[in-house]
């Protein structure tokens, strides 16, 4: 097993998500922490600092410290559907990012 001092963020897109964990179990020595057909989430030991939560139509929202400055970074992920035009994607894209921008706000004001 490689020794780490812990992995905080890699994203990788592979065919096997089973396959692809168990490599990283075995030669990190990772551990699951979310996992679903199609995605799973992984930490070296050391590490618990991100925060992943699947919302409906596959978008999700990520949260994380950064790794250099006293914050925390928040990342939006749409999904859109394969092959739409890029203007009308980038477009929905946008709507669905400030409408999720627009809730957290909402629930985190006081």
């Amino acid at each position: 097993m490689v020794k780490t001092f812990g992995l905080t963020h890699v994203a990788v897109a592979v065919r096997d998500v089973n396959r692809a964990s168990k490599f990283y179990r075995s030669v990190f020595g990772a551990i699951e922490v979310y996992k679903n057909d199609h995605f799973v989430q992984l930490q070296t030991p050391g590490t618990r600092d991100v925060l992943v939560f699947e919302l409906a139509g596959g978008h999700r929202v990520i949260a994380r410290p950064s790794g250099t400055e006293p914050k925390l970074k928040i990342y939006f992920d749409v999904a859109m559907p394969a092959g739409e035009a890029s203007a009308k994607a980038q477009s929905e894209a946008a709507a669905i990012v400030g409408a999720l921008d627009a809730e957290m706000v909402l629930r985190v004001t006081p």
